[in-house]
């Protein structure tokens, strides 16, 4: 969540974690391509609803909007709702998108890390999935960590809101906490959305931009492995700039940035990073710095969206 990232912590704090930010601005990639070679939905169009009710960071209209248009291309019937989560809203639907989702509009407000959701629409989503819906969760360090974690704790999930960084894993040339994972290090898991429909569609590389990291229920597939030099820096709306205090620095051993589980008919793809499947550049007056999201040319996040979507939509087993 770069532009977000910026200026929430727009300090020395936040250069620890990404240097390169420093350097140039968060713009979208007007020349994403979203179309589809092969599209899986070509029968039926089951409705993919992306949530823009709870203050979200990304949504259908805006950064969002690219991975849409990639849903349409796929035969998928993509729309939004601005509207509290009822079973009425999610009845039409097959895959519900919900991505850092705030307790509050302005994101440097403390009630931003408030609960984004009321318990009743808490209810509602996860009866809906058990139903046969598919989610995609996506949320990540401080406040929409902290805004997702009632929603996340009913689905058995555990996310930890904190700004991640890997040693082990990091893009040294952009940050600390840009991180690729990838099959031949072993950090990709093995599930539908990461091996696509035949060999063409297999996932072998995905660059993150920050996030926090997650820990599944019990089942769960981790389809993004952190390494156990993994740690969360737990900064929070108005820390001051400055170094990170070492007690604030956690652990991430054994933790995830995305897992995928059934939960009784439907099933759950959580990601704790909502720039993997955005498509935006990092650019310093006219010069791309480096490509974000689904734009990246050496890792394929394309792909994985496109996969998590199919295997959420029933496409894909």
């Amino acid at each position: 969540m770069h532009a977000f990232a910026r200026n929430l912590l727009a300090t020395a704090t936040l250069s620890l974690l990404m240097p390169a930010l420093a350097l140039g601005q968060t713009v979208p990639d007007v020349g994403f391509d979203a179309s589809v070679a092969r599209p899986a939905f070509t029968t039926t169009h089951p409705v993919v609803l992306f949530d823009a009710a709870h203050n979200n960071m990304f949504t259908a209209a805006d950064r969002y909007a690219p991975l849409a248009s990639l849903a349409k291309h796929d035969g998928l019937d993509a729309r939004e709702s601005r509207e509290n989560v009822t079973p009425k809203t999610l009845s039409e639907s097959k895959v519900f998108v919900i991505a850092d989702a705030l307790g509050a509009k302005d994101p440097l407000e403390k009630s931003a890390e408030g609960p984004a959701f009321l318990r009743t629409e808490c209810d509602a989503i996860v009866e809906w999935v058990k139903s046969g819906g598919g989610l995609l969760l996506i949320a990540e360090h401080a406040p929409s960590g902290y805004a997702a974690r009632g929603l996340a704790l009913m689905l058995g999930v555990d996310l930890s809101a904190g700004y991640l960084s890997d040693s082990a894993l990091q893009d040294s040339t952009i940050g600390g906490s840009t991180l690729v994972f990838a099959r031949a290090t072993g950090t990709i898991g093995d599930h539908p959305t990461t091996r696509g429909r035949d060999s063409t569609e297999r996932i072998d590389r995905v660059r993150t931009f920050t996030g926090e990291s997650l820990k599944g229920p019990a089942g769960s597939v981790t389809l993004l492995r952190l390494s156990d030099l993994a740690t969360d820096n737990m900064i929070r709306v108005g820390h001051k700039p400055g170094p990170i205090p070492d007690s604030l620095v956690h652990t991430a051993k054994g933790r995830a940035q995305g897992i995928a589980f059934t939960l009784g008919k439907g099933r759950v793809v959580v990601l704790a990073d909502g720039a993997m499947l955005s498509a935006q550049m990092m650019k310093r007056g006219d010069d791309i710095q480096y490509r974000m999201g689904m734009s990246v040319t050496d890792a394929d996040n394309r792909q994985f969206a496109l996969n998590i979507l199919r295997w959420l939509g029933g496409a894909l087993n």
